[in-house]
Parts: structure tokens; sequence; C-alpha cells
């Protein structure tokens, strides 16, 4: 028996030996600014250890492992990071009897750690009651978020420290099981725990939300003002987000080039409306894109023009089965000077600032062309058909068109005969249910064939936009050569021909 244990702890310790040397392997490959000469290597810090500490370095690399083998005063361990500023890799402290890491300070600047293959843990450390050099970390990492756990610590209040320092704009971060923690845990809601969270102004975590029959209980998060993480709302019969009034903040991690749906509010049957009128930030930290879907609700689910608003400046959708709500356009709408219902051109107001509805542009209204000139804002499609003109310098302030019809295009450029420059030079967003956000077909100056193709450009943000030229596939521009379907960007503008 005492055989068989001794071989399993052997067995652990090498899976955990190597785990540690492959991470160290990783970050000497990952962090360029290593040096080999500031490298610690050991799986732990200790009087068996401390001789291999780098003592000339200022940057350390390694996961430092402060443990229940670590045999070193407080004082000692300050004595050994006096001249350090920052770690690349991480720091470990688990089962410890420190009662403090102030150790980790660098004055007057911040400590920095540099967490992409690693990160923070601190674990079941049964005397530590002060946290407050954390406060002090500057967490650097490119295009992710920090790995970072405050758990089981029986002693320590950690009440403030999501408030301070690279911890406050965590999304991910884990602070639980201690004396006291900081924040509240929007991704652990329950039925039965739900009024537990009547205080709380910050939800770290995310929201997940299920299986709710009423409303009722969840006014208890009617003070939260942030969202830090991903929201999930599902399975739920309410017909409402009403009880998240304060709300004005998501914010997420998706980083560049993902995909991942950042809000999904689905399978709600009861839901008709969002309610989501105070919410003015929905914004991803590492610069990705923030993704929203809404499926799968009440037929009559609609979304008001503010909502819209607020969608158009920061989200992209997977799925968005909405309709507008019905709304009184003379009611003042916040950040609309003037918006208009929209009819047909020729009896449309003058210097309306958005319009509201199908917006059509056809072979006779070249005289009305001048009313578009302020437009900033299509709640509907926009349809050019049949015009004279050889561009579309009557849409030079349009920045944004939210479409909620899902059986057409947001943007259809057709039968114009004397178009050659289909520009919407600062068009900054475009919003589909179709999933189509343009398509130009039967433009008899506009190119077709894939020599002409060429002349056009694509922009920055490439992703998301399909324009259809003839229903050809004209290609996607890839290392000069025109492969797959032709991809453009909307960001700046429509086409672009050069």
């Amino acid at each position: 028996m005492t055989f068989v244990v001794l071989t399993l702890c052997f067995m652990n310790f090498q899976l955990i030996s190597t785990d540690f040397y492959m991470d160290i392997q990783e970050i000497m490959s990952v962090e360029k600014k290593c040096k080999p000469n500031c490298l610690f290597n050991h799986t732990e810090i200790s009087s068996k250890t401390i001789d291999f500490f780098p003592r000339n370095c200022s940057k350390i690399c390694g996961i430092l492992v402060i443990n229940s083998n670590t045999d070193l005063s407080e004082n000692d361990l300050e004595d050994l990071f006096e001249n350090v500023n920052g770690i690349y890799g991480g720091v470990k402290m688990e089962n410890s009897s420190l009662t403090n890491i102030s150790f980790l300070k660098s004055y007057p600047n911040n400590f920095n750690i540099s967490c992409t293959v690693y990160g923070v843990s601190i674990i079941n450390n049964s005397q530590l009651i002060n946290l407050d050099a954390v406060k002090e970390f500057f967490f650097s990492i490119p295009f992710d978020e920090c790995s970072f756990q405050v758990k089981n610590n029986p002693k320590l209040d950690a009440n403030d420290l999501c408030e301070f320092g690279g911890v406050r704009d965590m999304v991910t971060l884990q602070v639980s099981g201690n004396l006291r923690d900081c924040g509240c845990r929007g991704d652990f809601i329950t039925t039965d725990n739900i009024l537990e969270y009547q205080n709380c102004t910050v939800l770290n975590g995310g929201l997940r939300l299920s299986n709710f029959s009423s409303s009722e209980n969840l006014m208890a998060l009617s003070k939260v003002k942030q969202i830090k993480g991903d929201v999930e709302i599902q399975w739920n019969n309410i017909t409402g987000l009403f009880f998240l009034k304060s709300l004005t903040t998501i914010l997420s991690t998706n980083g560049r080039g993902r995909k991942k749906v950042i809000v999904n509010i689905h399978d709600n049957y009861e839901m008709k409306r969002l309610g989501f009128e105070k919410i003015n930030l929905f914004w991803d930290l590492y610069g990705g894109k923030f993704f929203i879907n809404l499926q799968n609700l009440h037929p009559d689910f609609c979304l008001t023009i503010q909502e819209m608003m607020n969608f158009l400046a920061y989200v992209k959708f997977t799925n968005i089965q909405a309709k507008y709500c019905s709304q009184n356009l003379a009611k003042k709408i916040p950040y609309l000077t003037k918006p208009c219902a929209f009819s047909k051109l020729s009896s449309s107001e003058e210097n309306c600032t958005a319009l509201v509805g199908n917006v059509v542009v056809d072979a006779n209204d070249g005289r009305y062309l001048y009313k578009l000139f302020k437009i900033k804002y299509i709640f509907g499609t926009l349809k050019i058909q049949y015009s004279k003109s050889d561009g579309l310098y009557f849409l030079t302030d349009l920045n944004y068109i939210g479409n909620l019809d899902a059986s057409i295009p947001a943007v259809l450029i057709r039968s114009n005969n004397y178009l050659i420059k289909p520009n919407l030079p600062v068009i900054m967003n475009i919003i589909s249910s179709s999933g189509q956000q343009a398509v130009i077909y039967d433009n008899q100056l506009l190119p077709t064939d894939y020599e002409r193709c060429s002349l056009m450009s694509i922009g920055y943000d490439a992703e998301g936009y399909d324009i259809e030229l003839d229903n050809q596939d004209c290609g996607k521009l890839s290392n000069g050569i025109f492969t797959g379907k032709y991809i453009v960007s909307l960001l700046f503008f429509l086409v672009a021909l050069e």
C-alpha cells in the first residue's frame, strides 16, 4: 500500500514538473524580451533554490511559485525582490503561510506582470490578510486577458480588490471563498440566490440568467451599472430586460479576429422588448468586435430607435430577429436632432438627420436629392434605382443603416445606367436582419469582369460586408490574387473605384 501511494505521488510530481517546464519553455518562446540569465526555472522559491534566483535582473522570467515549502520570511523575500520591478510569466502563491505579498512592489512605478503564458494565482493561503500590492500591478498581455485568481484565503478581506489598478478592468477574474470577496459574480446567479445581488452595481464574469419564471425577483439586479464578461439570457418567461434599468456598459475580451458571441439572448418566447434604453457602451477591451445574437424571442419582439443607434455604434450581429417598435418621432430621441418618417423623397421633409422607413431614390428624384445631404442614419433600407446620377454624393454624411426586414438587403443599388462611383465614404456600420448588407447589380458602367474588379479597393475592416456585383463572384483580394467571394469593406466606403 505504501509503495502504491509513493508511486502515485511520484507520478503526480512528474506530471506537475512536466507541465511547469513546458510553461517555462513557452515563456521563453513567447516573451521575446526574456534574457536567459534572468530566467528562474525552479518549481518553487525556498532556501534550497534561492541561490539560483537572478539577483541582477529587474525583470524575472518564469513562474514564481510560493507554497508550503517556501521557508523564507517576508523580509527575506523583500530583500530577494529588492531590484525586481516585473515578471515575464506569472505568480503562483498557494498553501503558503505568508500574510502579504508586499515584496512584489516597485516604486515609483507599477509592478509589471507580462502574463501571456500564465498569470496570477493566489489560493489557499491560511494566513494571508493583505493584498494591497496587487492594486499596483500592471498586467501586460497583447490580445487577451491575464488569468487572475484569488480564492479560498480564509483571513483575506478582498472587498475592494476589484476597484484598483489592472484588476479593475478585468472581465474574467475569479475572487471567491475569501473572508470577503470583491464584486459580484454574474455567472453564478440562480433562482435561489438572486436576492443576494440587490446591492451589486458591477457584475464580474458576465451574466447568466435561465429558467426564471417572472421578472419579479430579477429586480434584484436593478442597481447593476456594468457587466464585465459574456451575457447569456435563455429559457426565461420574461417580457423584457427592464430589471436592468441602470445598466450602461457591457465589457468583453473577445480580441481581434474572434467571432464569439458576447451577448446571447435567445429562446425567451415571451420577450417583446429588450429594455436597453440606458446602455451606451458595448466595448471589447482588446480591440475586437462585439457580437450579439437576438434569436427565438416573441414574434412581436421589437427594438427602439435608441437601442438600434447604440447597436450601430458598436455591434455586429449573428442574428437579429426583431422589428422596429412604433415610436412617436415628435418625441425627443437623444442624439437625433431631426428624425423623419420616410414615404417618398418628393414629400420628405427637409433638413432631416435620420430617416425611418425604406428609403427609395428613383428615376425622377434628382431634384430632391438635396434632402438627403444631412442624413446620418437610416432606420430601414436604402434602394437606389434607375437614377441618372453618376455618384452618391448626396449621401456623403450617411454613417449608419439599420435594417430589420429579413427579406431584403439593407442597401440595393441596381439599374443605374450612369453610375460610376457608388461611394458611401463615411459609412461606419450596417446592421441587416437579412444578412445582406449591400447588393449591387445591373449598373452598366460598373466593372463586372475579372480584370476591372482589380480596380476596386478593399479597406481596413473587410470582415462581414458582402457586395454582389451583377450576381457574379468578383473574388477576394489575398496576396494580390482574387479567390472566393469578393468581400468589400464598408467601414470607410461601400465600394470605391480608384
